[in-house]
């Protein structure tokens, strides 16, 4: 068996994947509900409240990975300049997910891998903000890991959720925590 991964380009508008990260026009994460469980029943349990939500985030905010879920993942990225930066964002998940992009310029790159479970970006970021909205399909795990100008990004650079909170670590791992039943 090859341990050779296929990659297919995502067309523009395209949904491929199972997690999904949006953004709106003010903030590029307005209009979001954002609550303590999951907007539907995942039998793979429930996300971390950490990620809950989207992030706020407007062009030019500080230098990073904007990562959130609402109905779906929303991953932004952007930085303070307006100097090219480029971003390369890898993205796993435990079940295939389909991609929606946004707000992509012509030499941004989505390439999703043919099981659909791995999810390679290149953004070239002006400072503005650019992204995906990921289905992850109730995925048990998602990963996230990204580097600016080939450089790993470290865990102060990565906003999660509404309230913009740091991983303890870097890549990120986002883990469903299964749902108890309670015995009499």
């Amino acid at each position: 068996m090859s341990t050779t991964r296929t990659l297919r380009r995502i067309g523009a508008g395209a949904v491929v994947g199972t997690a999904v990260l949006a953004l709106a026009p003010t903030n590029a994460f307005a209009a979001t509900t954002t609550s303590s469980t999951t907007p539907h029943s995942c039998t793979t349990g429930a996300l971390p409240a950490d990620v809950l939500g989207a992030p706020s985030l407007k062009a030019h905010s500080a230098q990073g990975v904007y990562l959130g879920h609402t109905s779906d993942y929303r991953l932004r990225v952007t930085h303070a300049g307006s100097k090219a930066q480029a971003f390369t964002v890898q993205v796993t998940t435990s079940a295939p997910m389909s991609v929606k992009k946004v707000r992509l310029e012509k030499a941004d790159k989505v390439l999703l891998s043919k099981d659909r479970k791995t999810l390679d970006l290149t953004f070239i970021n002006y400072g503005y903000i650019d992204g995906v909205d990921i289905d992850a399909h109730c995925s048990a795990t998602v990963t996230v890991a990204a580097r600016v100008q080939g450089q790993s990004l470290p865990s102060s650079q990565y906003f999660l959720g509404k309230h913009r909170a740091h991983p303890a670590s870097t890549p990120v791992v986002i883990k469903r925590t299964p749902a108890t039943t309670s015995g009499s």
